[in-house]
């Protein structure tokens, strides 16, 4: 991400040391996004079906990596996207989720709470 006042380069936004740490947030995103889909395709008892795209996303040992790209800052929050196949199959898409500053505030980076207007 690149600051547009002074164009510099901003490379970490997060300052987590163990994405464990993340997981309550990441897994909730990746559910938000699924929940999203689901229903935009009219897909009657949807939980269920949530429930299912999670099983089948490709997890080492059940943990949801940070995304390969770099997440990136927006009025609204933290915008995690995940590629295609990077944590499940061609068919979920590409999972994009938005998490509000007030949920990961912990974990951002000074320059990014700066830049967001936390601090």
């Amino acid at each position: 991400m690149t600051s547009s006042k002074t164009g510099a380069m901003l490379r970490n936004i997060l300052k987590v040391n163990n994405v464990k740490e993340l997981q309550p947030i990441l897994r909730a995103g990746v559910e938000s996004y699924f929940r999203s889909c689901e229903e935009d395709n009219g897909t009657h008892n949807v939980s269920s079906r949530v429930k299912e795209d999670m099983e089948g996303l490709f997890l080492e040992k059940g943990i949801i990596p940070l995304p390969k790209d770099e997440v990136y800052l927006s009025p609204k929050g933290v915008v995690f996207v995940y590629g295609q196949y990077e944590i499940g199959p061609y068919a979920i898409g590409m999972p994009t989720f938005t998490v509000p500053y007030s949920k990961i505030e912990k974990f951002l980076s000074p320059e990014a709470q700066r830049l967001a207007g936390i601090k």
